[in-house]
């Protein structure tokens, strides 16, 4: 431990960036230490062959016995283009029951926000976008292989 905190302070003195990091990683310690949660997946790479698309997706969790996805932020306000993208998270991932959904926003004072995301439309909207997106790019290359000889 001592090691990771000397190089943790070396890369503090090096670069003045670090500093302004430290105050999202007092946030995310502090969500983990004020919400029970078992950590299933990080940084995992999940793909929906159905929908055609792929992502990473950031935490796999279990929270109060519940399967859910967590994409972890740093912005101070929400998107509302963020239950789409945590549906298709979700999506990726499910076997059986919808996980829950959430968005952990860090925030630059060391505090952090935890936002449930369970539009119960989410789900079939992303999947309408999906389904475009893929018509579109399909339809551009049948173009382009129309004009070649």
């Amino acid at each position: 431990l001592g090691a990771t905190i000397d190089q943790a302070q070396s890369a503090l003195e090096r670069n003045p960036y670090f500093a302004h990091v430290a105050n999202y990683l007092k946030g995310y310690a502090l969500f983990r230490a004020e919400i029970e949660v078992q950590i299933l997946g990080s940084e995992q790479a999940i793909r929906n062959d159905l929908l055609g698309y792929c992502g990473t997706l950031d935490r796999r969790v279990m929270i109060a016995g519940e399967e859910a996805v967590i994409d972890i932020k740093t912005s101070q306000s929400v998107s509302a283009s963020w239950a789409l993208q945590l549906a298709a998270y979700a999506m990726a991932v499910e076997v059986v029951t919808p996980m829950k959904r959430f968005a952990l926003r860090l925030m630059r004072d060391g505090t952090y926000r935890l936002d449930q995301f369970d539009g119960p439309d989410d789900r079939e909207l992303f999947a309408i976008a999906a389904r475009s997106v893929n018509a579109q790019i399909a339809a551009k290359v049948w173009r382009v292989q129309r004009r070649d000889p």
